[in-house]
């Protein structure tokens, strides 16, 4: 796996792990001109789980029920 960070348009960004030119495993994400952070987990460009710093809760993403349920991530 590699590592990097991709900026998006609106000013937030992705540092953490690539795969297959997708994010996949851990990353922090920022919001809209660079406000808000969070923490989490893709696999191969679909968010499964993240924390909110604010919220201090672990979320997960309806992506991971998809695929422990044997049905794939959209």
């Amino acid at each position: 796996m590699n590592g990097g960070r991709f900026e998006f348009d609106d000013g937030g960004s992705y540092c953490g792990g690539w795969e297959e030119a997708k994010a996949h495993g851990h990353g922090v994400c920022t919001g809209p001109q660079g406000k808000g952070e969070y923490s989490g987990a893709w696999h191969y460009g679909f968010e499964i789980w993240f924390i909110l710093p604010t919220a201090l809760e672990v979320y997960e993403s309806e992506n991971l029920h998809r695929m422990n349920d044997g049905g794939s991530a959209r």
